[in-house]
């Protein structure tokens, strides 16, 4: 499956509806998994981020019924945690996949952009296989394979808001839906 973006997916009230959540959220620094069952910890050199988890089923359902209409017959079961992503200056994650080991196994990487391409400097979401800049607009989805590397680069003026989920699905050893 290569990355599918939907440009201006979603409307600017749901865009505003999460983003007044970023207005009082409280964050934590985003944290690394270096290796499967280790704890996460926090690595500034790797990423800097601000985190805040939304726990909201029907927004959970949303996401998870956009991943289902666009995934290229993965087999997927539900979606994980849903978290507000928040880069300032200086703000990124370096080359990275989202694939961690275990059953359920995230199959999916699902990136909402929050804000206006026009309000911040740097923070582009470069996906391998992706030769398209997935975010040109506020509302703009991108779904790619949670095995694809990829990364944020640093924020350098402004700030960058997005949403971000993982989809779940069985765990297999040789993952077919990996096409």
């Amino acid at each position: 499956m290569n990355p599918v973006i939907l440009f201006k997916h979603f409307d600017e009230h749901f865009v505003n509806k999460i983003l007044t959540l970023a207005e009082s959220a409280n964050y934590y620094k985003g944290h690394v998994q270096i290796e499967h069952g280790q704890p996460t910890r926090y690595m500034p050199d790797a990423r800097q981020v601000d985190c805040y988890d939304i726990d909201d089923q029907s927004l959970r359902d949303t996401l998870f019924e956009l991943a289902q209409e666009h995934n290229d017959g993965m087999d997927i079961t539900h979606t994980g945690e849903v978290v507000l992503l928040r880069y300032r200056p200086g703000g990124k994650f370096v080359w990275h996949s989202d694939i961690l080991e275990g059953d359920p196994q995230r199959k999916l990487t699902l990136v909402v952009q929050l804000s206006e391409p026009d309000t911040y400097e740097g923070g582009q979401l470069n996906i391998k296989k992706c030769s398209t800049v997935p975010f040109t607009h506020s509302g703009s989805v991108v779904i790619f394979p949670s095995n694809i590397s990829h990364r944020v680069t640093p924020v350098t003026e402004g700030v960058r808001y997005s949403l971000i989920t993982w989809i779940y699905g069985p765990s297999r050893e040789l993952d077919k839906d990996w096409h």
